[in-house]
């Protein structure tokens, strides 16, 4: 085997891989690259429930892959690595989808979210 030493435990590394490779998870992912998004969003784009999409970003934020803030009611995720692995992912996961029919779809439906006021697109929701 060659000099490559690895920067971080198989621990840190295998659970960022984990969590990216749920396919929901890797959806938000994708959405991620196109900026930073609310909860919200994602519950609309997966058609899943707001505790369901806690807990994928629960997930992905333990693992080092996105970050949160918080603004009133509203929570905004964003691709923000937190370990030298976390980064690699993130590149190589861009690398892919450009021709992934369901990657196309997902950010076309997320660049018509975000063209509306958040509060108005949360509130129309419900």
């Amino acid at each position: 085997m060659g000099a490559y030493q690895s920067i971080e435990p198989l621990g840190t590394a295998s659970a960022a891989l984990k969590a990216a490779g749920e396919p929901s998870r890797l959806r938000i992912l994708k959405a991620l690259e196109l900026g930073e998004l609310c909860s919200c969003h994602f519950e609309e784009l997966l058609g899943v429930s707001q505790p369901t999409v806690s807990r994928h970003m629960a997930a992905l934020r333990s693992a080092g892959l996105v970050a949160e803030r918080r603004i009133e009611r509203w929570t905004y995720y964003r691709l923000e690595p937190a370990t030298p692995f976390a980064d690699r992912l993130l590149a190589s996961i861009q690398l892919w989808g450009e021709d992934d029919a369901e990657v196309e779809a997902d950010r076309a439906r997320v660049r018509e979210y975000v063209e509306k006021p958040i509060a108005e697109f949360c509130r129309s929701r419900g």
